[in-house]
């Protein structure tokens, strides 16, 4: 049992090793958690200058009694769409954009652990979630969600780059399989710096959002990196 919760320890680092900035007034809400569990989560540091994180973790979650990881599809709040500007997101390209995501996330897990696609006793569920949200002055406007493109298109169009007004919100809740019992949960924020110089949807999530999940997964299963 020990030697599988070091195996865990090594696998998530290996895993969900990278951060990024976030601005993080507070947690966003984009109704992905139950609203209760926002108000629950709690302040991360990071070492990496402007980067603020959000966790929950179970007090009973012990990663010793997981041994399978099962991850669902990641959800993205964004549909296709043909701007007379010229900006335009496929169907194809966005589904092509979720399996991507999906393909790269089971296939850095396989490294190390079975990958299922169903229920078991010793099986942790992972769900996470891509959308937008507008930043008002007084922090995260509840509920107040846009979609990625949205987010993206503002970014570009901005001339001041300090401006912080939407940001990428990206979150990940882990789940016992069989109880549906919240394990972990970790929420936080992308701003324009990290995706300004590409200007196109698709290629922003096939291009990083990889990333983004993995460090919502991280967060979740509680390794950061001031662990």
């Amino acid at each position: 049992m020990k030697f599988r919760a070091i195996l865990y320890v090594s696998f998530f680092a290996m895993l969900f090793g990278a951060s990024y900035r976030a601005l993080a007034q507070a947690p966003a809400e984009t109704g992905f958690l139950p609203s209760a569990d926002y108000q629950r989560l709690k302040k991360v540091d990071d070492p990496d200058k402007g980067v603020t994180l959000y966790r929950y973790l179970n007090p009973d979650f012990d990663a010793s009694q997981y041994s399978k990881i099962m991850i669902d599809s990641v959800m993205i709040y964004q549909t296709a769409f043909d701007e007379p500007s010229g900006e335009s997101l496929s169907e194809e390209r966005l589904y092509q954009a979720r399996q991507f995501i999906d393909s790269q996330l089971k296939a850095r897990a396989k490294k190390r652990f079975p990958v299922v696609y169903e229920a078991g006793p010793d099986t942790l569920r992972f769900s996470i979630a891509i959308t937008g949200m507008a930043v008002e002055a007084e922090g995260f406007k509840p509920r107040n969600i846009l979609p990625v493109s949205a987010v993206l298109f503002a970014v570009k169009k901005a001339t001041d780059l300090d401006n912080k007004s939407m940001v990428l919100v990206v979150e990940a809740k882990a789940r016992d399989s069989l109880t549906g019992t919240i394990m972990g949960e970790g929420v936080f924020t992308l701003t324009g710096d990290k995706f300004r110089q590409i200007n196109d949807t698709g290629e922003v999530l096939k291009k990083m959002a990889v990333e983004w999940a993995a460090t919502a997964v991280r967060l979740a299963t509680g390794y950061a990196d001031n662990q």
